[in-house]
């Protein structure tokens, strides 16, 4: 359910990245079959992760303890969990990119510092819920920065053509962005 624990120094500081598997060894890129219904594996996967992730965090709290600072990152799918898991109070900022799924709800419940990496191009979070998320949250005076990244589409942090310059350069820069958030509240 979790990947290998990775560590490694960023700047000054270190960090150990885990990752949970959301989607329980059943990505949605591995089928193919013809007959495939993607609605039916999106709600069993959102199903399966709602009672799985916070049973992952709780194990993860507990093994590695509660003084420690966390950060919680999400892509695509892992938006919602990401800000989900910053409403521990172990959390010091949150980031995600290209998100799916969230509410107005999210928004409003955000209480640490986020970093939004997004598309311009994204049927996900198109341009009017993000002017909605903003809006909440310059209105509850939270924490933010948003990135947004013209010329890409949803999915361009994680699977962005490389050989495309700008995606290249968007999805590097997304990812840098993330580690300087984490490092910046990890002080």
């Amino acid at each position: 359910m979790t990947s290998p624990v990775l560590a490694g120094p960023i700047g000054d500081c270190w960090f150990y990245v885990l990752g949970i598997d959301y989607f329980f060894g059943d990505p949605i890129y591995i089928h193919t079959e013809a007959d495939f219904h993607k609605p039916t594996w999106v709600e069993k996967s959102i199903r399966q992760a709602k009672e799985a992730v916070p049973k992952w965090i709780d194990a993860v709290l507990q093994l590695y303890g509660l003084d420690a600072k966390y950060s919680a990152v999400g892509y695509c799918f892992g938006g919602p969990y990401a800000l989900e898991a910053a409403a521990r109070d172990q959390t010091v900022a949150v980031a995600f990119a290209h998100p799916s799924r969230l509410t107005e709800d999210h928004f409003k419940n955000v209480t640490k510092p986020l970093l939004i990496a997004a598309a311009e191009i994204d049927n996900a979070f198109p341009a009017a819920s993000r002017r909605r998320a903003i809006d909440i949250l310059t209105e509850n005076k939270a924490t933010f920065h948003l990135q947004l990244f013209s010329g890409v589409v949803h999915g361009f942090a994680t699977k962005g053509d490389p050989n495309v310059e700008n995606n290249r350069w968007a999805k590097e820069e997304a990812a840098r962005s993330m580690i300087n958030w984490f490092i910046r509240f990890s002080k």
